[in-house]
């Protein structure tokens, strides 16, 4: 699992500087509104590439049990039956293993 994480927060980690390194370009089209938030695009993408930024730090220097934002929080269990017994069967994970337990 650890190597999951790293993993992904290394992606995130040069995704987010992608984006954000975009968002200080000099193209017109980042100036247009996106249809759906409103927002221009250059705000988005530096909006989405610092969130992403924030995921890849709590993957890369955090103790990430403490900062699970899914199923305890909200009541909900991190298995459901489309995916914790279709996937985490076939990937190997429980729900002893889903709850970090």
């Amino acid at each position: 699992m650890e190597w999951f994480l790293k993993l992904a927060g290394g992606a995130l980690a040069l995704t987010g500087l992608a984006k954000a390194f975009s968002a200080i370009g000099a193209a017109r089209a980042l100036d247009t509104a996106d249809p759906l938030i409103g927002l221009p695009f250059r705000q988005l993408l530096l909006l989405v590439g610092l969130a992403e930024l924030l995921i890849a730090f709590f993957c890369l220097f955090t103790d990430k049990r403490r900062f699970s934002l899914v199923g305890p929080w909200r009541g909900f269990p991190l298995t459901s039956l489309c995916t914790g017994s279709a996937f985490g069967s076939s990937a190997g994970i429980g729900p002893a293993a889903a709850w970090g337990a």
